[in-house]
């Protein structure tokens, strides 16, 4: 919810902190940066020290830098702990699927993989129907940092750390196969969170669509993405390639209508069948894909072959934002700007396409 919310808070930041859109975007691309940066280090944590001491410590700093981050008063320090939000906040994922690769059998992976994704698009659908309180965006982000306060206190129920023992071996995570994927991961990231940073602000900046209803159809995109992380990843289950590469194809499809069609936001008809599309082709493909990683990658290997995947994948979130930002400032339009941000899933599209069916 740290990074999503900045989606919905960054137009009231902008006025107040005067930000330009490329400023704007630059805040949430410097998260990405920190969380890129960081991601292989934790990942080589995670393997060696256990998910367990991995979440411990980076859901504190995570919490501490959220706190500093609502006290920001300036495009520099809202930028410095944003990018440190994202540094310490880097374990948590690749811990999360570290577990259920332990927990879950093999033939329910990529379900349980796809139910546990749901996290991201639950806190976007929350982030909308919490846009009044995040528009006086000091006070979410302070009450966020201390609510992420309470997450370490779950470590203490985890009864075993599933850490591995011996000397760190990072060759069984850079294979061709691998490769591919992650390549395919960046440019999903680049499609799905670029979108979702200036979804809800091109309705309200450009299609001159009112708050509440730009918040109605953000919450139907992040609905989309929330059934989509429920439902493809039982769809993909024992036919994964394939189901990416349809996902992904329908995907780059969807971008490429809203960039032509952002102006029908006054459909109500119309727009809502847009918006749930959008949402649920931009998540679809995750499930499939980080099973493959997973499994080509093996138990040992989990946390640094998500770890070595983010370091990658993240800058697709690095870039996109700012890109599109920038895009904007040099009245390339949402046309322009959204055809670019369709680039990331059909570079991803093309990066499938070679990867062996077989992933165990």
């Amino acid at each position: 919810m740290v990074r999503l919310s900045w989606g919905i808070a960054l137009v009231p930041a902008i006025k107040e902190l005067n930000l330009s859109y490329a400023q704007a975007g630059l805040v949430s691309a410097l998260f990405y940066a920190g969380y890129t940066l960081g991601s292989l280090p934790w990942g080589h944590f995670i393997d060696l020290k256990g998910p367990r001491k991995a979440i411990m410590y980076s859901s504190s700093l995570l919490s501490f830098f959220t706190i500093l981050f609502s006290l920001s008063n300036s495009f520099f320090t809202i930028s410095l702990f944003s990018f440190l939000s994202g540094l310490s906040g880097g374990a948590i994922f690749p811990s999360s699927i570290k577990l259920v690769y332990i927990m879950s059998k093999d033939s329910q992976m990529t379900s349980m993989i796809g139910l546990m994704e749901t996290a991201a698009p639950l806190s976007l659908l929350l982030t909308t129907i919490l846009t009044p309180l995040i528009f006086n965006w000091h006070l979410f982000y302070f009450s966020l940092g201390l609510t992420i306060s309470l997450l370490p206190v779950s470590c203490f129920i985890m009864k075993e750390d599933y850490k591995k023992k011996g000397s760190l071996n990072v060759r069984g995570i850079f294979n061709k196969d691998l490769s591919l994927l992650v390549l395919a991961r960046f440019g999903g990231q680049w499609g799905t969170y670029g979108t979702s940073t200036w979804f809800f602000s091109v309705l309200v900046l450009y299609a001159n669509i009112s708050t509440s209803f730009s918040a109605l159809y953000f919450s139907i995109y992040a609905i989309g993405q929330l059934i989509s992380s429920m439902v493809s990843g039982k769809i993909s289950r024992g036919r994964e390639k394939r189901s990416l590469i349809v996902f992904l194809s329908l995907f780059s499809v969807t971008l490429i209508a809203f960039s032509f069609s952002y102006d029908l936001a006054s459909n109500v008809f119309l727009f809502p069948l847009i918006s749930f599309s959008m949402g649920f082709f931009s998540f679809a493909y995750r499930p499939s894909m980080d099973s493959i990683i997973t499994k080509k990658a093996g138990r040992e290997n989990t946390g640094k072959s998500m770890g070595y995947a983010n370091a990658v994948t993240q800058l697709g979130t690095v870039i996109s934002p700012s890109i599109v930002g920038f895009a904007l400032d040099q009245n390339l339009g949402v046309t322009g700007s959204m055809l670019i941000l369709s680039l990331g899933p059909i570079i991803s599209l093309v990066s499938s396409l070679p990867i062996r069916e077989k992933v165990s």
